[in-house]
């Protein structure tokens, strides 16, 4: 009897160990990396860098003096490893997971400052190609990235006489 007491005790500790163990988070509260990575096509590493220069950074200083991040970095990838590998990564570090709930509207507010206003902040190109066929130049608007702080777009516009006029693709 004594026996089967002490292995009930033991498989009772075992199960109430079990869950304990479960609900201890699986992180360490502190600051957290994201980084977002690019692949930039041929051609077009002057335009995402002016692009960089003249947008992402000035509103990336804007929010780090905010303390919404802590800081920022890019990295290049000079040893690609395929035609579809990353050429630049940029990683936003937040000082903690609290801090990726409470950026969108932050951040939405520093862009728009930044580009003037709502509009022109959604209708900021986040891609660009042109045609070789017929030298016709096609853009993305809104950010080229799927993430919760970016901005969709107002679609796909094509230009055929250099960026005179615009339209919409259907």
């Amino acid at each position: 009897m004594r026996k089967v007491l002490w292995a009930v005790l033991f498989v009772v500790t075992m199960l109430t160990a079990v869950p304990t163990h479960a609900q201890s988070p699986n992180y360490d509260v502190g600051p957290v990396w994201r980084v977002s990575y690019y692949h930039i096509k041929p051609g077009q590493g002057d335009a995402f860098w002016k692009d960089f220069r003249e947008n992402l950074k000035p509103v990336y200083d804007e929010v780090k003096k905010e303390g919404m991040i802590s800081d920022y970095k890019v990295w290049t990838n000079v040893t690609t490893d395929g035609p579809g590998d990353w050429d630049v990564a940029i990683g936003l570090l937040y000082p903690n997971y609290a801090a990726f709930d409470t950026i969108d509207a932050k951040a939405a507010t520093i862009s728009t400052k930044h580009y003037g206003s709502r509009d022109a902040m959604i209708e900021a190109i986040g891609a660009l190609a042109v045609d070789p066929a017929d030298h016709s130049i096609w853009v993305g608007t809104g950010e080229p990235n799927t993430s919760a702080d970016s901005f969709a777009g107002d679609g796909v516009f094509r230009s055929a006489d250099a960026g005179k006029t615009w339209h919409p693709v259907k």
